[in-house]
């Protein structure tokens, strides 16, 4: 289908005044006020870039979600998009983990030359021929990594008793395993260690990535053409299979408002954990999808922090009565979603996702690519559940391939896609970049993936399973570094700061603790400009060409460290824009945070999220029509919001736990986990609320916390159907425990405003039910009453007034559209006029419930939306309620 309006997007460095009155900065300067480069190399030494161009390719893989976003609302709505591009934001928002870690603790992620300040070991370990990533997480990692390396003695050393004091002992530690390592090749201790579930990676340089099997058999490799011999260069980082099965004919996108955000009406289910894949379901969320987030009954998302004390990152180092909704990187990676509790692992939760899966479009998952299958979701029922369903699938090596078992977290993904072969000081071993860096390449793969896979799917009908590997994306980003290996084998290697084509380069260090200006000289008439400003030595250097000063690059660093050393930043910035040459301050975490122009532009906001309040993050790193897109807080952990508007849910899950409810309060019957309810229930205005658990495994009991206030039921100690009733607004925390002996029971919990769970919910007062029945015909329609009094007509994209009056007599409308079957739609209005605005297509019979103060998702091509226009005495105003036509899992989930 043709686009009928233009989506256009503008690439600048910074999207403000600097880009016409600084000099244009290179990768180097742009990396430095990314807050990425402040965290890479030794700490008392100059901080360094990563592999590459990185800004850039990092600016076009965000610029590629923007434009594909306009395209699918262009062609939904017929609207244009404007999209700004900051490559400066985009590359920021590679480190939003970081900002947030500091905005939350106020502490700086240190620089520890590629090593982790919170655990080890998290870095590159020399070995027998070269450099392997290792990467020890959890508990088990831990002990089967000292079994592996013969040396289980240091389980038992209180040195190396925590991840914390392994990193404190880093040193010692690295010694008790260099014996091992230095014994066995790269290849060697990756298949070991993988063997046994440990997340380790080798350091892959070019020449390794050509020659892998795994990337040749996933077809990453193209050969291109050239004038001297022919090259291999990155294609795509994924491997896409479209769907074979039969699906509903094509039908014209689902119409949306034309004002609305270019994802309204998508719905994704997220099922991914960690960095990358929560990314990418946080992207589609903020550019206006409804993601629901799929968490676990027992084992949470890691970024939430631990269930009971451990180390995480609150709000002033205090992790409150609700650590799990209170972790900054948590609450910074899923803004903007929804929470649902599931327990995948038993049969009604896998039931449970099937239902949320039939009416969804995008499914978001990054578990190992067995995980899936194993619970009966191959691609296969994916497609008969779903036929149009878009399943975006992110293990860190592929699904498919010698390699596809393979587990790892970003950091062994960054050393097998090669970058790590790049990153450190010249001539001496590989760094990292300190933080996973392929998830969030690999997040914003995959969220450009998802849309161009949502344009596939809208003009065949049929699906896409999308096969992202982690490594692939990142190594995508290297692809100039590639060719050029090809090219001039030589060119391999680390240099630092520095550039192979001008000099001098680097970062210098200023006044300041730890601060450091980062300057490029890419021509002969800045650097003559950069002497004659510096004076002194530098007067004699001035004539110097490019060639001359690539030759004595170690003479010039050394003179414009002592020359710029303990001067103030701004003067050296200054300094060097008046000689035309780039330069910024490396930013740091502070720097980014309270800039002015990234507060100005609402890059970087105040706002809730989780449980913590006021406290900022970072939205959307590029400007869509002026906006940085939606930016509401990330779901409390099981949260359910109840009010007049949205009055039930249904949550599901599994008891788990072998504590005596007792200690969550005396008098409480069963065994529980009293450290971690099971669900959050929100509850926004002062109504009724009841919450029933039923099993049909076994007896339950509830019990229902609110501040202090720990109540309990067990139905009079049958277990059926315990029921607790409360009033007012607040967070309710609810556990749900088996009743007579610690077991696993799938229960429902019934929650509802008003009466018992099980009853309709109360009406909200003053309010009165409608109904109104819609056919389409493309000429027209004309509007009549109950009794076939005309009251109007209207086109067929139509708007249908019914006065107050008429609404007051309680009748059903009819809009008379003749030639198409009709739509029923039923809802609760207050007082004022009811409007029907949209677009028939040919559909059955529908039944959908409107609420008037509840925004929700547009859907399945029957209408673009419901307005209600109330009286001023209505405590909303001119309100717009979309429509949802399709069919909801019991619950709250829209």
């Amino acid at each position: 289908m043709p686009l009928v309006a233009p989506v256009t997007a503008a690439f600048r460095a910074y999207g403000d005044e600097r880009d016409v009155t600084t000099p244009e900065p290179d990768d180097l300067v742009l990396f430095a006020q990314c807050g990425l480069m402040n965290l890479i190399g030794d700490p008392a030494r100059e901080p360094l870039k990563n592999a590459g161009d990185q800004p850039n390719a990092v600016a076009g893989l965000y610029g590629a979600v923007a434009l594909l976003a306009g395209v699918y609302r262009s062609r939904h709505t017929g609207r244009g998009s404007n999209i700004l591009v900051p490559t400066v934001d985009c590359m920021t928002s590679a480190q939003d983990i970081v900002t947030a870690r500091y905005e939350y603790t106020r502490l700086h992620w240190p620089r520890q030359g590629g090593r982790r300040p919170q655990n080890h070991p998290m870095s590159n370990l020399p070995c027998k021929d070269g450099f392997i990533a290792a990467t020890v997480v959890s508990n088990d990692e831990w002990r089967s990594t000292a079994t592996l390396m013969e040396c289980e003695w240091v389980l038992e050393d209180p040195r190396f008793a925590t991840p914390q004091l392994r990193a404190r002992h880093a040193d010692e530690l690295d010694a008790a395993l260099a014996p091992w390592l230095m014994e066995h090749t790269a290849r060697e201790i990756v298949e070991l260690a993988q063997a046994g579930r440990i997340p380790f990676g080798a350091v892959l340089d070019p020449a390794g990535l050509l020659a892998s099997e795994q990337l040749r058999l996933r077809q990453f490799f193209e050969t291109v053409e050239s004038d001297e011999h022919d090259l291999l260069l990155p294609t795509a980082s994924c491997v896409v299979t479209k769907g074979e099965r039969a699906a509903p004919a094509p039908r014209r996108p689902a119409p949306i408002r034309r004002n609305a955000l270019p994802l309204a009406g998508v719905r994704v289910v997220d099922l991914s954990m960690v960095w990358a894949g929560p990314l990418t379901a946080r992207l589609l969320a903020q550019l206006g999808a409804e993601v629901i987030k799929i968490e676990g009954p027992r084992r949470l998302d890691s970024f939430r922090g631990p269930l009971t004390d451990g180390p995480g990152e609150y709000p002033g180092n205090d992790p409150g009565p609700d650590r799990w909704n209170r972790n900054a990187r948590f609450n910074q990676t899923n803004l903007t979603k929804r929470s649902l509790v599931l327990d995948l692992g038993s049969e009604p939760g896998r039931e449970a996702l099937r239902v949320l899966l039939r009416d969804a479009d995008i499914l978001v998952e990054n578990y190992s690519p067995r995980v899936m299958p194993n619970w009966g979701f191959t691609w296969d029922e994916i497609q008969r559940i779903n036929p149009r369903l878009v399943y975006l699938q992110m293990p860190a090596f592929g699904a498919t391939g010698p390699e596809r078992d393979y587990i790892a977290y970003g950091t062994a993904a960054e050393a097998m896609a090669g970058l790590c072969s790049y990153i450190g000081y010249p001539g001496e071993p590989p760094l990292n970049s300190t933080l996973a860096y392929g998830d969030p390449i690999g997040g914003a793969t995959g969220a450009c993936m998802a849309i161009a896979s949502l344009l596939y799917r809208d003009r065949t009908g049929r699906g896409v399973h999308i096969d992202l590997a982690l490594r692939d994306a990142a190594a995508w980003t290297i692809g100039d570094l590639i060719a050029d290996a090809q090219l001039d084998p030589g060119s391999t290697g680390r240099i630092g700061n520095r550039s192979r084509h001008s000099a001098p380069r680097g970062a210098y260090r200023v006044l300041g603790e730890d601060r450091w200006v980062a300057l490029s000289v890419r021509s002969d008439e800045q650097w003559r400009g950069l002497c004659g400003l510096l004076g002194g030595v530098f007067d004699a250097l001035a004539p110097l060409s490019t060639l001359a000063r690539l030759d004595r690059q170690d003479e010039l660093d050394s003179l414009l460290r002592a020359r710029l050393a303990g001067e103030p930043a701004g003067s050296v910035i200054d300094l060097c824009t008046r000689a035309g040459v780039p330069a910024a301050i490396v930013e740091n975490e502070a720097d980014i945070l309270d800039d002015e122009r990234r507060q100005a532009s609402g890059f970087v906001r105040p706002m809730d999220s989780g449980s913590v309040a006021g406290l900022r993050h970072l939205a959307l790193p590029f400007v869509f029509d002026g906006e940085r897109g939606l930016c509401t807080p990330a779901p409390r952990y099981g949260e359910a919001t109840i009010s007049a508007a949205s009055p039930r849910a249904t949550l599901s899950g599994t008891t788990f736990g072998e504590a005596a409810a007792l200690e969550l309060a005396p008098g409480c019957p069963g065994y529980l986990d009293p450290a971690q309810p099971a669900h959050v229930v929100h509850v926004s205005e002062e109504i009724p609320l009841t919450i029933r658990a039923s099993s049909d495994s076994g007896p339950v009991a509830l019990a229902v916390a609110r501040g202090d206030e720990v109540r309990c039921d067990s139905d009079e100690g049958a277990g059926h159907s315990p029921e607790l009733s409360f009033t007012g607004p607040g967070d309710y925390l609810v556990y749900v425990a088996a009743l007579r002996a610690p077991a696993e029971l799938p229960y429902t919990l019934a929650v509802a405003s008003g009466g018992a769970a099980g009853d309709a919910p109360a009406a909200v007062s003053g309010a009165r039910d409608v109904s109104v029945t819609i056919t389409s015909q493309p000429s027209g329609a004309t509007v009549r009453d109950a009794d076939g009094r005309v009251v109007g007509t209207t086109p067929a994209m139509f708007v249908v007034s019914l006065p107050a009056d008429r609404l007051s007599e309680e009748r059903s409308w009819v809009l008379d559209l003749a030639g198409h079957r009709s739509v029923t739609v039923s809802g609760t209005v207050a007082d004022g006029a009811l409007v029907l605005h949209g677009q028939l297509l040919e559909a059955g019979p529908t039944v959908v419930s409107v609420s008037a103060t509840e925004p929700q998702p547009i859907r399945d091509y029957q209408t673009a939306s419901l307005a209600v226009d109330v009286s001023e005495s209505c405590p909303i105003s001119a309100a717009e309620v979309g429509v949802d036509l399709r069919h909801t899992f019991v619950g709250d989930l829209r």
